[in-house]
């Protein structure tokens, strides 16, 4: 038989055994979240034990930018034209320039001139690129291309007006047909057909008293002709607008007629305002507008920038006067994407296509003989400046 210590030694070893037991039991559950009796996590069990070591904690996120938080770049002014650079073409002792018409193309700008004929200039060094010596002509009066073809009007005779019409391959320059234009003095007719424009339509080209077809250089003639010292505007629409002198006393020097068939006129001509007059004044076809400058009034002394919408022909949608600001000589006129531009002695005067109103003049040179578009530059040939390259607005 033990003795009574033996007895009381057990009771203590198994007691503290129990209490060991309990405090493992206990700390293990505290590191675990509580379960619900729905078996997921209770929102109460997220708490984690003051024992437990932490992760560091992140960073706070960069919130994402908005519309306010965003930085715009503040509006810039628009710029005004500014001249890039004038090249010497004519390399003559007090000239720069030539004087005849230029044809601005985004590679090449095309000149001809009785002393260095027709030739073509690089756009970005002014390098001289071709010169095509199969014309010659005393004068010459316009440039134009359509497709595969370049269009000279010239005079290879003394006189006026033009009396040749040439065409040449491109890119080549290779002389393909020459067009002989009939004298004033053998026309059956009113008026004396003096022929100084050339005017482009789809598939055709208008010149003298005919049109040519730009696929077969087949001519038609016509009886009546065409307006006497014609430009010409094509409005896109299938019509051929014109102006010159096609009849006595009319009452106006405006013409309009089907493109299709010249002898087609448009609303039997009851088009544009009447007496008014706007011989040898360029037309042009802009932000969906014929645009050419008039003279109005008892004299003819008071000059008027018009623009027509070519679905309403009857009244023009600008009429803006224009003697007020530098007297515009308005024998010259291109468009780039938002101005107009006319000449007006040693400078260009330019107007916005939205409205006709006057925006500012650009000084050039003395003798300012032709401006053009290439597409991205404004270019314009002077006897004093040389052949100049104007970045615009």
């Amino acid at each position: 038989m033990k003795s009574p210590w033996h007895l009381l030694l057990f009771v203590f070893l198994v007691a503290n055994l129990i209490c060991a037991c309990g405090f493992f039991q206990t700390a293990g559950s505290e590191n675990k979240p509580a379960v619900a009796e729905s078996g997921t996590t209770s929102s109460t069990a997220a708490a984690v034990h003051p024992s437990a070591s932490l992760p560091a904690p992140l960073p706070p996120a960069k919130a994402a930018p908005t519309a306010m938080s965003v930085k715009t770049a503040a509006p810039t002014k628009p710029f005004s034209p500014t001249i890039v650079k004038a090249f010497d073409i004519a390399k003559i002792s007090g000239r720069k320039g030539v004087d005849g018409p230029i044809l601005a193309l985004p590679e090449l700008v095309w000149t001809a001139s009785y002393l260095g004929g027709l030739q073509a200039w690089d756009s970005q060094t002014g390098e001289l690129k071709k010169s095509i010596s199969s014309i010659k002509a005393i004068d010459y009066y316009d440039i134009q291309t359509e497709g595969s073809h370049l269009w000279v009007l010239a005079s290879v005779k003394a006189g006026d007006s033009a009396d040749t019409l040439f065409v040449l391959g491109l890119p080549s320059g290779k002389l393909i047909k020459k067009f002989t234009l009939a004298s004033p003095r053998e026309k059956d007719s009113t008026y004396n057909l003096i022929p100084t424009r050339i005017g482009l339509s789809p598939a055709r080209v208008w010149v003298d008293d005919m049109t040519i077809d730009t696929t077969t250089l087949k001519e038609t003639h016509y009886k009546d002709g065409l307006p006497s010292e014609a430009r010409f505007a094509y409005d896109g629409q299938g019509w051929m607008w014109m102006n010159g002198g096609w009849c006595s006393g009319c009452g106006h020097d405006d013409w309009i007629v089907n493109a299709n068939d010249p002898t087609q006129w448009k609303d039997d001509q009851h088009s544009g305002m009447l007496n008014v007059s706007s011989l040898e004044q360029p037309l042009l076809l802009a932000n969906g507008k014929i645009w050419f400058v008039q003279t109005e009034g008892p004299s003819f002394t008071k000059k008027y920038l018009v623009a027509y919408d070519p679905h309403k022909a009857d009244q023009p949608v600008v009429h803006v006067e224009v003697n007020s600001k530098d007297k515009p000589f308005a024998s010259l006129m291109a468009a780039d994407h938002q101005e107009l531009w006319i000449d007006s002695g040693k400078m260009l005067l330019y107007y916005s296509l939205a409205d006709g109103n006057y925006l500012g003049s650009l000084p050039i040179g003395e003798d300012i003989k032709s401006i053009g578009f290439d597409g991205s530059y404004l270019w314009v040939s002077s006897l004093e400046a040389g052949l100049v390259k104007i970045a615009v607005p």
